[in-house]
Order: C-alpha cells, then structure tokens, then sequence
C-alpha cells in the first residue's frame, strides 16, 4: 500500500503522532474526524477542511486551530474525539453567540 497518497493530504503536524501510543491510521481518521466535525458545526461557506488543524496540547487535549483570516473562530469551538481499530468519532461543540 503507497501510503504517501492519503498522506498528502495532511500537514506535517497533523502526522507528527507517537508510534508506540495509536497506529498512524487511527491517529488519522480521528484528525479527520475531528475537521469533519468542526467544519459542519461552524458552517462558515469560505472554511475549508485545509484550513482546520486539530493538535493535541501540553495536557493532550485536542484543539482547533484555525488561520489567521478565521482567528475568532478558535477560541468559540470544543472538540472531543476517539478513535478505534476499526471507528473514528468526532463531536464539535460551536458557540456560535456573537462575542
């Protein structure tokens, strides 16, 4: 299998993920998952998947980070998600209030 091929698809920081700890598929399907969830709940026409990095911080929770052009939108989304051998999911919490 050519794994270069759907890997492209993702930014350095997005494959940037411990062996030893999930599998580099599951560790991807999460991450798309992720972006899935964030792009439907924030309903933005001009977001796009590109634009939606999800990376762990120091505590290893997951966040969003969005470019600049969408930086208001960062800190109004939470995000969970878990993934398996087989699953990943994804659930997107987006506090759309004007703030």
């Amino acid at each position: 299998m050519n794994v270069s091929v759907p890997l492209m698809r993702f930014q350095a920081r997005a494959i940037s993920w411990q062996p030893t700890i999930v599998p580099l598929f599951e560790h991807l399907a999460g991450r798309f998952a992720a972006k899935e969830a964030v792009w439907k709940a924030v309903g933005e026409p001009k977001l796009l998947h590109r634009d939606i990095q999800v990376r762990n911080r120091s505590n290893g929770k997951p966040e969003v980070i969005f470019p600049k052009r969408f930086a208001r939108l960062a800190r109004r989304v939470t995000i969970s998600l878990s993934h398996g051998r087989e699953y990943a999911v994804a659930m997107a919490i987006f506090d759309g209030a004007n703030k």
